[in-house]
């Protein structure tokens, strides 16, 4: 297989250059995206490198730049240990080379050759290494996905790698699109857009269906260090105040970080709410049996590292002297898919109920919120997009985060 590197600066201008380049029947077996120059990672420009597979001979493309259609050779030595009896001989190459003195005395022209056993062992390998080569290539293109050959389905694939989406991802979602609704052609970057996210939507939908019940009363927040946690309670709090006019207090577990309590307890009084710490279980418990009246509880949990198992540990027993409490896992989308991953896993002992998602206005790369919600099979309840409480949150749904991921909105 005689592979060929494609470098562009996005994947759909990668796409375009494979196209103009080896035409609609190349095959593309493989991409990397890395970053070329910089320092330590900034100022460098984005390389996206694809590498295809041609699906024609050099000889057909010859022939077709030539404007003539492929011929089979035959070029021969007339005579030697390999030159064919008159028995093998075609009835052309015959009646070309009569005998007789004059044509023993002279050569054969290369066209009045006739093909010897190797030439036509060789073209019966070559027409099997063909063969081959098209299985081959038919099993690629059902491994790898999305289909190839469908442009509209390039470009979609193309906008949702764009998009940082995952590959896997990507895939898994292109192969849902029906085939026979698509236009050959490509449709332009707008309706595309439009078209993918309706389609998307039911996809987060199915990777992670909404909760059952409604929220409860008590909800502990939990997750990694520097996510955000303590900003996002008092901005629903605030929402929850203002906007529903509901009595709300706060509790928080934060006993590690004085700061934090500080910073929580001045948020309650500008809203104008009750704050309790809780230093311990059991004193959790008592927090909350002794805010009956309240309608609802938002705790505050101290950051954990997820590699920290003795803070998860006492996390979970936090959550254990609640048991009517839901646990949301807050997660800031400037993390890397493979970090919002490895939280995911490590906090799962604690049964989390859904996401929250904070950062969305400090990063680009919006892709990870399709991947947090497909790793963790839950659905995301808010996203925050700024440090002004309350006004940075929102609830989100599936085509919200659809159209956030291809809009941009």
């Amino acid at each position: 297989m005689n592979l060929r590197k494609i470098e562009a600066e996005s994947y759909r201008e990668a796409l375009a250059k494979v196209r103009t380049a080896y035409g609609d029947d190349a095959l593309i077996v493989g991409t990397r995206t890395f970053q070329r120059g910089g320092v330590l990672g900034l100022g460098g420009k984005q390389v996206v490198e694809v590498y295809v597979t041609e699906t024609k001979t050099r000889a057909e493309r010859l022939m077709e730049l030539r404007g003539q259609a492929p011929r089979a050779s035959a070029a021969a030595p007339a005579a030697g240990p390999f030159a064919p009896d008159a028995a093998e001989a075609p009835p052309e190459a015959l009646a070309a080379s009569p005998p007789g003195p004059a044509a023993a005395g002279r050569p054969a022209a290369a066209s009045e050759r006739a093909p010897s056993a190797i030439d036509r062992r060789l073209n019966e390998i070559g027409l099997a290494l063909e063969q081959l080569s098209g299985e081959v290539q038919h099993l690629l293109r059902r491994s790898e996905g999305p289909p190839w050959g469908h442009q509209t389905l390039e470009e979609a694939y193309a906008l949702l790698r764009e998009r940082d989406v995952e590959d896997d991802l990507a895939r898994q979602l292109i192969a849902r699109l029906d085939r026979a609704v698509l236009p050959e052609e490509g449709m332009d970057e707008a309706a595309l857009r439009g078209f993918l996210a309706a389609h998307m939507a039911r996809f987060i939908e199915e990777l992670a269906p909404p909760p059952a019940a409604p929220a409860g009363r008590v909800t502990i927040f939990a997750g990694p260090t520097g996510v955000g946690k303590t900003t996002t309670i008092a901005k629903l709090a605030a929402r929850e105040r203002y906007s529903s006019g509901r009595h709300v207090a706060l509790i928080t577990l934060d006993t590690f970080r004085i700061a934090a309590v500080d910073q929580l307890r001045k948020y309650a009084d500008i809203i104008g709410l009750e704050l309790k710490v809780a230093t311990d279980p059991p004193g959790l418990r008592e927090a909350i049996d002794s805010l009956a009246a309240c309608e609802r509880i938002l705790i505050d949990s101290a950051g954990r590292s997820p590699a920290d198992e003795l803070r998860l540990g006492e996390l979970t027993a936090f959550v254990r002297a609640a048991p009517e409490a839901q646990v949301s896992l807050v997660l800031s989308a400037t993390a890397s898919s493979k970090t919002l991953r490895r939280s995911i896993d490590r906090f799962a002992r604690v049964g989390f109920r859904d996401l929250v998602l904070t950062k969305l206005d400090e990063t680009q790369g919006r892709g990870v919120i399709l991947s947090a919600v497909a790793h963790a099979a839950r659905p995301v309840s808010f996203l925050t997009n700024g440090q002004n409480v309350p006004d940075d949150i929102e609830a989100a749904d599936p085509q919200r985060i659809a159209d956030l991921l291809l809009n941009g909105g």
